[in-house]
């Protein structure tokens, strides 16, 4: 896991380094960022300390205000040996880890006589501006976008989709009968049934066409959409009463073929 780590001086640019912790945080997760690493335990050597920590950094954010080279007091700061900053920086360079000079509060670039030798390199590098304002959002997001460049590792990679559970087939589909046709089929059933009994006791001329036309519309009222036959979906009762149906429906209509016409 890629480290950042940010540099700045309290008494200089507080309020908007912390704004860009919160930012780069959001990118790359809050135990990727580090702030504050002048504080240092007590007891401990804070040029030790400061090396620990930059030993595992890949890249220095400098936030520059306008009071980062002078600091408060009247001797400008980042002369001193003791200043945690310029321990910061320095390090950095001499470990070849990269530093990208944020200029905040409209902040400009040192001049190399206004840094110690082992930092005058520094006032080379070209700096990246962030502003407090409206632009802050796009300034970060280009300052995010350098961070990338020099370390394409620092970016966080893209969780991969979970695998889809298998899922158990479908049962196939079964077709829904329309409700005009479901009618239909019941009416002609019905004609089918009754018609032969009327041309039995019939002795008109028409009760022949009549039992035929019944007859016809039976069988389409007897199979299903698919053309097969729903008699092998009655019950052994309901086949038994339908045939003794049919066979008298079949003596009506051999009596009525036997009118004269």
């Amino acid at each position: 896991m890629s480290r950042i780590v940010i540099s700045y001086r309290r008494a200089d640019s507080a309020a908007i380094s912390g704004r860009i912790f919160d930012r780069l945080s959001q990118r790359y997760g809050t135990g990727s960022v580090f702030i504050d690493v002048d504080e240092i335990p007590f007891g401990i050597d804070f040029r030790e300390h400061i090396a620990e920590v930059l030993a595992v950094c890949d890249v220095v954010i400098a936030v520059m205000g306008p009071r980062w080279v002078t600091g408060t007091g009247d001797v400008p700061r980042i002369m001193e040996d003791t200043d945690p900053v310029r321990i910061e920086v320095q390090a950095a360079l001499e470990r070849g880890i990269p530093v990208i000079p944020v200029l905040v509060e409209g902040a400009s670039m040192p001049e190399p006589a206004d840094l110690p030798a082992p930092l005058t390199s520094l006032a080379y590098r070209n700096a990246c501006e962030v502003a407090s304002g409206r632009d802050f959002h796009a300034h970060v997001d280009r300052l995010i976008r350098a961070i990338d460049r020099l370390v394409p590792d620092a970016a966080p990679s893209e969780p991969k989709p979970a695998l889809a559970e298998p899922q158990a087939p479908l049962p196939p589909a079964r077709s829904v009968r329309p409700v005009a046709s479901s009618r239909f089929r019941t009416a002609a059933l019905i004609l089918f049934l009754a018609l032969p009994q009327i041309a039995q006791f019939s002795m008109r001329k028409e009760a022949v066409l009549i039992a035929l036309i019944a007859s016809t519309i039976g069988v389409v009222a007897l199979m299903d959409e698919d053309g097969r036959p729903l008699l092998k979906r009655l019950t052994t009762g309901a086949v038994a009463a339908l045939g003794n149906i049919l066979v008298q429906g079949a003596a009506g209509l051999a009596r009525a073929s036997l009118l004269p016409w």
